[in-house]
């Protein structure tokens, strides 16, 4: 986080995580034939579980719907080039 030392900056990303992933949050798709899900990568946080691709087939397509420049170029925020994730 900007303006806080890394350890707190750590700490407060945790947070927000921890709280964002609450159940009540949470949405878990239950695949059915011909189901199509999107979301947007800027606000959305998303992971996939292990799949069975010898037993189910699928097809995952790419779109970039809105080629813009980075959201924080955007919002005027500088962002450090020499900072890295945490580990």
């Amino acid at each position: 986080m900007l303006g806080m030392p890394r350890d707190e900056g750590d700490q407060l990303v945790d947070e927000l995580i921890a709280h964002a992933t609450q159940r009540q949050f949470v949405h878990t798709h239950r695949w059915r034939q011909h189901d199509l899900v999107m979301w947007d990568d800027r606000c959305t946080m998303h992971r996939g579980l292990a799949y069975d691709d010898e037993r189910w087939r699928r097809d995952i397509q790419r779109a970039t719907v809105s080629d813009v420049a980075n959201p924080c170029k955007q919002a005027g925020i500088t962002i450090d080039e020499n900072w890295t994730a945490a580990e």
